[in-house]
């Protein structure tokens, strides 16, 4: 068991034994969870496509696959803005 503590900031710094067990080092993103009472972290894998389970990833074309978070979201954007432009 490890205690940590909550900073001014809100930040918590996590055992190095524990980052390194877990594969994680600098500039990765986590995902985090309130699951309960508790809190879980795990690691965002590079996009959001690569993230998606089996029975969805058929569905993904496969040039589409490897896109970030970042890129869908000005997708998503730029559609929804043409839509509006075009009611």
């Amino acid at each position: 068991m490890n205690i940590v503590t909550l900073s001014t900031n809100n930040q918590i710094a996590i055992p190095s034994y524990l980052l390194h067990d877990l594969d994680f080092g600098p500039g990765n993103k986590l995902i985090i969870q309130k699951m309960g009472n508790k809190i879980s972290l795990e690691p965002m894998k590079k996009s959001v496509v690569d993230s998606v389970s089996g029975s969805l990833l058929h569905l993904i074309p496969s040039n589409k696959r490897g896109t970030s978070w970042e890129k869908i979201i000005a997708i998503a954007k730029t559609a929804k803005a043409h839509e509006k432009a075009h009611n």
